[in-house]
């Protein structure tokens, strides 16, 4: 078995520095069984038996192999020893011990360090920035109201350590958050050439030192700017804003930031959409045949067509019509208008659609020349029909496939899989794994089935439409692209008015799918009834179905949580529009001012018997093009969601994720509509006030009957939002339950009350007042208490002594500080509940416990 090795890179032994912030750089590496480590810990102290008053300690834990750490500190003058362990997963370790000197200085100090705490007067800080000696000695409680970061108590909390106020942490500024850090992009899509603004942090200076932080200049400038592999041009570059141009060979992608000073580290990364601008204009819809054998080979250009027309729809495959002579020389060639061909369509110059032929229509009209045919077809997307979902195995088939992971992932293996059976030729997959087509990472974790047999595109339609995962287009060359997020919101720019481009307006709805009764299964094959009087009253009785099997209660309200949603028709606007100039005299048209999935003003005053009017903020779900045969005029007819609608579409897909059983923090993480004014709380406080989640629900597996069940999971959305965890009512394998003992003071641990705990499988060190776990396993933990707090202080989850998630506190003010997180523990980790701040009240009883479930 292999003994882990320790390569202490810098700094090297006996060095002296006038510098009290200090980096330690640790390579950890197990050349023979790769083990990761379970801990490094570092160690800084005045002696050499690491056991004095002024010992500092930083640990990380799984560590991969081969893989380098970095350590920093702000050490006070002197002679310091400091040692590095590690230990792997087989139990091995290995130390390295060292030696530096910290001098000290005297470089323009308004004050002697020495002589801080002899002053004979009270020690005020309104002249200073920092209170290096004295953070933790002032006799009167410590704020961080003057103040951007509190050097000396940084190390004692290492990675937990959280500063609102601070523009970064200096121990964590490599990996929480990480630096350089974009926030967002001043446009996520744009032709090549664009001049973009990256908004962030920890880009560093390109020239000056900041005078308030000389920190913040050594911490690095010197980088460059990514658009997949190529280098932007810099226009400008400070520590928040970078200024930017796209080469003119740029391709859709990931945007980063790469800084080289002192060290190389890269930015997180944000997707950017490159798209061709119109090369021409008034041209108007041009259609060309290419061959179905080769997609991307074009045959001739149709031009006698007419009644030119065709529908893109969002996430949808969309349609295309024209009609032609049958004596046309490429109309009456079958070689040319024949199934499967591809028609691909340029609006203004630009490609913009392609779709198949799928159906002819000849119209014998007269013997004459009038003899046409219509032709229609759909969208390339619709090609995904052509592959079903295919047994893994052929020689012991199972009907129904379950899949993991990520949405995008699963989409990428069945397409592949259809592909290595001699399907889909000539489709390419624009996207990674868990990646979109501009780089943006998926987060989630599906849990689901499909029968075999299932045509792709409904397992495009349930990842899309359904659960809300992506959205997708196969763009002219067939190449399929997904986006996390598409469409930007443009309401105040594009704004369309009567006289100016609306030709026809009306509001729609359509009822196809309206159920305003619905019958829900329960407990021991009982059927609930929840009904929606108003719409039956308005619609007449229909109908619905509704399986929530055996639940424990609670029947009615799971009804009405469904018949809020389907029992009214969904809502929207269709209007048809013509080009036009605004009053800054720009061109605003689709597919060049604005895209499918954008947000768009759309302004009617009340006019006649209509005493209201419409202004407000659409979705454009759907844009329908058609050529006038006599002037070649466009017109567009727009379809339209408000944000309403799209709100009640971003609940449902996330109802829809939870029924699943879907997880990782994509579930919940569903954004409000663009411009509907919601925050993500409102949404979850919506969810659980609709959705009635807060029940035990065994969720069918593959069938809607009670004799085929198979046992599920209690669903309950955590107070955040962002996370799901368990009932306490499911009484998991192993639990435990206890009330938070009252206590009051500064950063101390909340005790557990030994008198009120119960457990099974996890115990309670009466020493260290802290629980073990007694197996290994995946645990949903929380811990809820209601206390005043004085400044910033918060309940904080530990495990081993390193945090996994803290509650959010509000200055004396009374309130249920409640936290949870869903953790793999091992067996012999050590639980604990921690009080970072001060704590001026703390009320025991219902509200001061801690549970945790074994999942």
């Amino acid at each position: 078995m292999g003994m882990p090795i320790l390569t202490l890179v810098s700094p090297e032994d006996g060095l002296n520095f006038i510098d009290r912030m200090l980096f330690f750089d640790i390579n950890y590496s197990d050349p023979i069984d790769t083990f990761a480590a379970d801990r490094i810990l570092f160690e800084a102290d005045k002696v050499a038996t690491f056991d004095g008053l002024d010992r500092k300690r930083i640990e990380y834990v799984d560590v991969a192999s081969d893989s380098t750490v970095r350590y920093s500190l702000i050490l006070e003058p002197g002679l310091w020893y400091w040692r590095v362990t590690a230990e792997n997963s087989s139990g091995l370790s290995v130390s390295e011990v060292r030696t530096l000197t910290v001098s000290k200085t005297m470089k323009r100090a308004l004050y002697q360090y020495e002589n801080v705490g002899k002053a004979a007067m009270p020690w005020s800080n309104k002249r200073t920035l920092y209170q290096y000696e004295n953070i933790g000695k002032s006799p009167i409680d410590w704020t961080d109201k003057r103040t951007l970061s509190q050097y000396e108590n940084i190390a004692k909390f290492g990675p937990l350590w959280s500063n609102q106020r601070s523009y970064y942490q200096y121990e964590n500024i490599t990996d929480d958050p990480p630096f350089p850090y974009i926030s967002r992009i001043s446009s996520t899509r744009g032709p090549s050439g664009s001049v973009l603004t990256l908004y962030g942090n920890g880009f560093g200076y390109s020239f000056e030192s900041d005078v308030s932080n000389p920190d913040r200049f050594l911490r690095s400038y010197d980088g460059s700017v990514y658009i997949n592999d190529l280098m932007c041009s810099i226009l400008s570059w400070s520590w928040n804003e970078i200024v930017m141009q796209l080469p003119a060979e740029a391709e859709s992608g990931p945007i980063k930031v790469v800084l080289s000073q002192p060290t190389v580290r890269e930015s997180n990364v944000k997707g950017f959409e490159v798209y061709a601008g119109v090369p021409t204009d008034d041209i108007g819809i041009e259609l060309f045949i290419c061959a179905r054998e080769n997609p991307n080979t074009v045959l001739c250009q149709l031009d006698g067509a007419f009644n030119k027309a065709f529908q893109m729809v969002q996430n949808n495959a969309g349609s295309g019509s024209f009609s032609i002579s049958r004596y046309d020389r490429f109309g009456g060639n079958n070689e040319y208008i024949r199934d499967q061909n591809f028609v691909l369509v340029k609006l203004d110059g630009n490609p913009i659609f392609k779709w198949i032929i799928e159906a002819k229509k000849p119209n014998y009209v007269d013997p004459s020349e009038h003899q046409i045919i219509e032709v229609n077809g759909r969208g390339i997307l619709s090609m995904l029909g052509w592959a079903v979902v295919y047994p893994e195995n052929l020689a012991e088939p199972v009907l129904d496939r379950k899949f993991t992971g990520t949405a995008s992932t699963v989409l990428r293996k069945l397409i592949q899989e259809a592909q290595t059976r001699g399907g889909l030729k000539g489709v390419s997959i624009g996207w990674e794994d868990d990646k979109d087509s501009l780089g943006n990472t998926f987060t989630e974790s599906i849990n689901l089935s499909f029968r075999v047999g299932t045509p792709l595109t409904e397992v495009v339609t349930k990842f899309t439409d359904g659960l809300g995962y992506f959205d997708i287009e196969m763009t002219p060359d067939l190449r399929l692209k997904i986006y996390k997020n598409k469409g930007e919101d443009l309401h105040e720019e594009i704004i369309y008015r009567p006289g100016q481009a609306i030709l026809s307006h009306q509001n729609q709805s359509d009822g196809t799918n309206l159920v305003n009764e619905v019958l829900i299964e329960g407990s021991e094959k009982s059927i609930a009834v929840a009904s929606h009087s108003l719409s039956q009253t308005n619609y007449g009785r229909r109908e619905g179905y509704l399986s929530a099997s055996n639940l424990i209660g609670g029947l009615s309200e799971y009804g009405q949580a469904y018949l809020s949603r389907a029992a009214f028709p969904t809502w929207g606007i269709q209007g048809t529009v013509t080009t036009f100039t605004d009053t800054e005299g720009r061109k605003i048209k689709p597919f060049e001012s604005y895209l499918i999935g954008d947000w768009i003003g759309w302004h009617i005053p009340p006019e006649g018997s209509d005493e209201i009017g419409f202004e407000g903020i659409l979705r454009v779900k759907g844009v329908t093009v058609s050529e006038d045969n006599d002037t070649g005029n466009l017109k567009y007819t727009l379809d339209l969601h408000n944000a309403m609608l799209e709100h009640e579409i971003k609940l449902t897909q996330k109802v829809e994720r939870i029924s699943q059983y879907s997880g990782g923090s994509d579930v919940l993480s569903v954004t409000p509509s663009s411009s509907s004014g919601y925050s993500p709380n409102e949404i979850n406080a919506l969810l659980l006030n609709k959705a009635n989640t807060i029940h035990q629900h065994h969720f069918t597996d593959l069938v809607d009957t009670p004799e085929n069940l198979e046992p599920g999971k209690i669903v309950i959305v955590n107070e955040e939002g962002n996370q799901l965890i368990l009932d306490e009512r499911e009484k998991p394998e192993v639990f435990f339950q206890s009330e938070l003992k009252a206590i009051t003071g500064s950063n101390f641990k909340a005790e557990i009350d030994d008198t009120t705990f119960v457990g099974n499988g996890i115990t309670f060190d009466a020493n260290t007042r802290s629980l073990i776990i007694g197996e290994s396993g995946r645990y949903c933990i929380r811990a809820s208490q209601v206390a005043s707090v004085y400044g910033e202080a918060s309940l904080l989850i530990r495990k081993n002594g390193s945090g996994l998630k803290r509650a959010a506190s509000v200055n004396a003010v009374s309130l249920n500080h409640s936290v949870s997180v869903i953790e793999s523990c091992t067996a012999g980790d050590e639980l604990d509940f921690y009080w970072n701040g001060t704590v001026t009240e703390s009320m025991a009883g219902m509200d001061s416990s801690v549970s945790i479930f074994r999942i």
